[in-house]
């Protein structure tokens, strides 16, 4: 099975993107995994949490996030995240999620910013 290519955005910019066997995101519905060739769909992102990720050399991957949106295709998934940061595993994320102010506070440029970074990656991959 192909792939799926896997665009991770926060305000500040590019967090990760690449191609990954599976992908498992922290949702406000309880945890949702992706393969490739998921069904469509738009989901919220938990308000912090962590995203397990696969690579496609098999390495696992994680990410500790706060709050945002995931968009996913049969071939290409893209979150949308207030902040994300990669750590070394998920013990680790979830312990840096427990610290305090980790989380950044965030206001409309910042998501103004997002916005572009997302339309650039959609002009970059030529979809709509």
């Amino acid at each position: 099975m192909k792939p799926l290519v896997l665009t991770l955005l926060t305000p500040q910019g590019l967090v990760f993107e690449g191609e990954v066997l599976e992908a498992y995101f922290p949702t406000v519905e309880g945890p949702l995994g992706v393969l490739p060739g998921h069904t469509p769909f738009i989901a919220q992102i938990a308000p912090s949490g962590v995203i397990a990720l696969k690579d496609a050399r098999g390495f696992s991957l994680y990410f500790a996030v706060h709050q945002g949106a995931v968009e996913i295709r049969p071939d290409k998934t893209i979150a949308l995240l207030e902040s994300c940061v990669k750590m070394t595993s998920k013990e680790d994320a979830i312990a840096y999620l427990e610290k305090e102010d980790t989380f950044p506070k965030g206001g409309e440029k910042d998501i103004e910013r997002a916005e572009a970074a997302l339309a650039s990656q959609y002009a970059k991959s030529g979809t709509k």
